[in-house]
């Protein structure tokens, strides 16, 4: 199971939503800005929950993390934030772009 990715400057945490992963990425953080010495701008940090999570929960998480801004863009680093279950949908562009490509290379040899 994937539970982050980094590019750049940029990760992404992806953990089960309940107060004790909330609290263990909280600690994890913690610990990466003490060794580091870097700190994690929270004004431009955002969360992003399940379409089944509790409002309660979602709070209670958003207060553990101190990160309030509740928001995902459409697209992340040009790929779809929110799949789903139907990955057919969310990916139908880039496998048209592949096929378009491929067909403008086979109309040249």
């Amino acid at each position: 199971m994937v539970s982050h990715l980094l590019f750049a400057d940029d990760s992404l945490l992806l953990f089960k939503a309940d107060s004790k992963n909330a609290r263990e990425i909280q600690d994890v953080l913690q610990l990466y800005c003490t060794a580091s010495r870097q700190q994690i701008n929270l004004d431009k940090s955002f969360i992003h929950f399940a379409k089944g999570c509790r409002n309660s929960l979602k709070v209670e998480i958003k207060e553990i993390l101190n990160v309030h801004n509740e928001a995902l863009s459409e697209k992340y680093l040009g790929m779809p934030s929110d799949v789903g279950n139907s990955t057919n949908g969310a990916f139908k562009y880039l496998k048209d772009r592949v096929w378009k490509r491929v067909q403008g290379r086979r109309s040249n040899h």
